[in-house]
């Protein structure tokens, strides 16, 4: 164990992170906290046994805010969360520990814990940051658009554009996403809950097209899926040279048009 660690350990928080591939998701069985599932873990100091205990009884923030307990330093708080999120993205969970967040980020390791609790609140905290500015960019863009198509486009183009700006944060949803399809914790059902949030975003302005005439529908939330399935895989693709607009077009052009001619 680390010893300035204030009692944090690895071995019971097994978040692994394939780079390419669905992860194993042990934070769905129990908390990593408390193995036995009857308090806090063996070797744990008391400091750390009753810092987690405050925690328990401190209720929790709303989704874009989660983690986050020094709410007096939201500067501070997103400089950890960028570096953070680079370690995450280049090695699996394990590999990363505090004190090396601590040394990107040019911060203390006790300024981490004044903001995070462990090192797997650091670690939601930075997912549901990404997703928490992607929900808000894709509402934003939408709502400035005038009719469904637009609406639509705006979406893709948000979600496109969003990771075209933040690349470490779609290897890291990717990863939530497999996860949370099995996962059963609070994390995961929250994180599912942000998810299906797009999807139903979605599902809406095909419905609302379809009402107007211009979508042909048959199962908006199907539909919605498949949408968001194939700007992922854009995503992924190696289309060495394809701006933001030229990605958009093509998944829209799939989607709404098809390979088919009339």
């Amino acid at each position: 164990m680390d010893p300035g660690s204030r009692g944090e350990t690895d071995e019971g928080t097994d978040i692994r992170r394939d780079r390419s591939s669905a992860v194993d998701d042990p934070l769905s069985r129990q908390d990593p906290r408390s193995p036995s599932g009857a308090g806090p873990r063996a070797g744990k100091t008391r400091a750390a046994a009753r810092r987690e205990r405050d925690l328990r009884t401190t209720p929790r923030p709303s989704i874009c805010q989660h983690g986050g307990r020094n709410v007096k330093s939201p500067d501070r708080r997103a400089q950890i969360l960028g570096s953070a999120a680079r370690l995450f993205e280049q090695k699996r969970f394990d590999e990363v520990l505090m004190e090396d967040i601590a040394r990107a980020a040019s911060v203390a390791k006790g300024t981490l814990y004044s903001h995070f609790a462990d090192k797997e609140e650091l670690y939601f905290a930075v997912v549901f940051d990404g997703i928490c500015r992607l929900n808000a960019r894709l509402k934003q863009e939408a709502s400035d658009a005038s009719d469904p198509t637009a609406q639509l486009r705006a979406m893709v183009h948000a979600i496109v554009s969003f990771f075209a700006d933040n690349r470490v944060f779609f290897r890291l949803m990717s990863a939530e996403d497999a996860r949370s399809a099995t996962g059963r914790s609070d994390h995961r059902r929250r994180w599912s809950k942000q998810r299906h949030g797009q999807t139903h975003a979605i599902a809406e302005v095909l419905e609302a097209g379809a009402r107007a005439g211009v979508f042909r529908v048959t199962h908006a939330h199907v539909q919605a899926e498949i949408l968001r399935g194939m700007v992922r895989s854009v995503l992924m693709s190696k289309a060495d040279g394809l701006g933001v607009e030229e990605r958009v077009d093509i998944i829209l052009q799939s989607f709404l048009v098809g390979l088919q001619n009339d």
